[in-house]
């Protein structure tokens, strides 16, 4: 067991066949249990190496919804530790993080200094010309 590293990349809810639900956090190394808020447990590398597929496939899933998204949309930002930067947010929206410009410039009012983006923010996201 390790303590407290980053927040797990996703939380998955799993219904058993009982119809309890549980949420289970995944990450790249470690996974945490129900009721064990937290507990991170380590993984070991045969399992790392499905997780990592599944993590892959979420975020590619999810990728694919966000990119799909029509335009303009309001994006509110995340915990800035999740990776809420401009080109973090391109990449999702984009799928190419240099674009992170067309963010910053719809988003003036909002963002004095486009290196320094917090989580809360409510930002629009154009659409691409």
């Amino acid at each position: 067991m390790i303590c407290d590293p980053a927040p797990p990349h996703y939380w998955l809810n799993v219904i058993l066949t009982n119809g309890s639900t549980n949420a289970i956090g995944i990450s790249d190394s470690f996974v945490v249990l129900p009721h064990s808020q937290h507990i991170y447990y380590n993984l070991t590398d045969a399992a790392s190496e499905k997780v990592a597929k599944v993590i892959k496939q979420l975020a590619d899933d999810f990728r694919q919804e966000i990119v799909n998204a029509p335009r303009p949309l309001v994006y509110i930002v995340g915990s800035v530790d999740d990776g809420g930067t401009l080109s973090g947010i391109a990449r999702v929206f984009y799928g190419d993080a240099t674009k992170w410009k067309k963010i910053y410039e719809a988003n003036r009012q909002t963002i004095k200094n486009p290196d320094k983006i917090t989580g809360g923010m409510k930002l629009t996201i154009p659409k691409l010309q």
